[in-house]
């Protein structure tokens, strides 16, 4: 981590997004497989990435990460040669994607009044009506439906380009895999003019006081002209963040090891605790800025249904649907 004059950074740090990561991966991926340029030879087993969350979507994070499966379990059907580091990464992929992110996934599942299953995220979950009576109006419902569909399809096949469909991998034992997309299928066909489509697939660096990154482990601590200081001797409160900011840079510096990270989330950070519960973004302080785009609902929902329907078995014909 560097600072400099010339250049202005939120929190003076330098900020790597986790979604942004996945999409860059998932591009380089592409380029190797294609054999673009020389991205083969820079991409070896040493390349390391430091990331940081502020994409609110997990949906969105999964289904980007997932298509660069997708790629690696293509060129591994078709015995494609690839450089040695992305048989690690394959391997990590395909254990995280087939076997955690699907539980993840289950664990999600809502269920409507005829057992489609649907999933949601934020948006519209704590809407009240006029007399105050909670009444979600779930948002981001269609968006995250597709944006696990998506997931999944990327996660469990790959193109046959004989038969110029998706396949399934290891199909014999994917039974509950294809129930789970079958179900969500159902409820986008069911649901696609029924709800808002409205997503948040890019928000502020953090939602509110209690994410503010001051208050979490570090090992540098800088005024920007270089001067260390010691955040024990700041009692931080609402109104100095702002100049608190612009003033001091707060980050991590190389790696800290993880049992000496867990003794610092025990200890004060600007004489703060560190925040270890996350309770979502419906929060009554979580007031922060968002970006949504309904065009990228609908597309999302289209490649969803596009794919599930040039899978090479299906449970559902889609025409008979609409």
């Amino acid at each position: 981590m560097q600072a400099s004059s010339h250049i202005h950074l939120p929190f003076n740090v330098n900020i790597i997004d986790i979604t942004v990561t996945a999409n860059v991966l998932y591009g380089i991926t592409s380029a190797v497989l294609n054999q673009i340029g020389d991205f083969q030879s820079d991409f070896d087993q040493d390349m390391q990435v430091l990331t940081q969350v502020y994409y609110p979507s997990h949906y969105n994070f999964l289904w980007y990460v997932s298509r660069t499966l997708f790629l690696l379990e293509q060129a591994r059907q078709n015995k494609q040669l690839q450089p040695v580091a992305f048989d690690l990464v394959y391997n990590k992929l395909s254990n995280t994607f087939r076997s955690y992110v699907y539980l993840y996934i289950q664990n999600h599942i809502n269920k409507d009044s005829d057992s489609r299953y649907y999933f949601e995220e934020f948006l519209g979950t704590n809407d009240t009506d006029t007399f105050g009576k909670r009444t979600p109006t779930g948002e981001d419902r269609i968006f995250s439906t597709a944006l696990v569909v998506n997931c999944l399809i990327a996660s469990f096949t790959y193109f046959n380009a004989t038969t110029n469909q998706l396949h399934w991998v290891l199909a014999s034992s994917l039974t509950d895999v294809k129930l789970l997309i079958d179900k969500s299928v159902q409820w986008l066909i069911k649901n696609i003019n029924q709800y808002e489509p409205q997503n948040c697939f890019f928000g502020a660096s953090f939602e509110n006081y209690k994410q503010f990154p001051y208050w979490y482990p570090a090992n540098i601590y800088q005024f920007l002209n270089g001067t260390n200081f010691n955040p024990k001797d700041y009692h931080l409160q609402l109104d100095d963040i702002a100049s608190t900011i612009d003033n001091v840079i707060c980050g991590v510096q190389s790696l800290i090891d993880e049992q000496e990270y867990t003794q610092m989330l025990k200890q004060l950070h600007f004489n703060v605790s560190t925040p270890t519960t996350f309770n979502g973004y419906n929060q009554p302080d979580a007031v922060f800025p968002f970006w949504l785009s309904q065009p990228y609902t609908y597309s999302t929902t289209l490649l969803a249904l596009s794919q599930y329907n040039n899978l090479i078995s299906t449970n559902i014909d889609l025409e008979q649907l609409v």
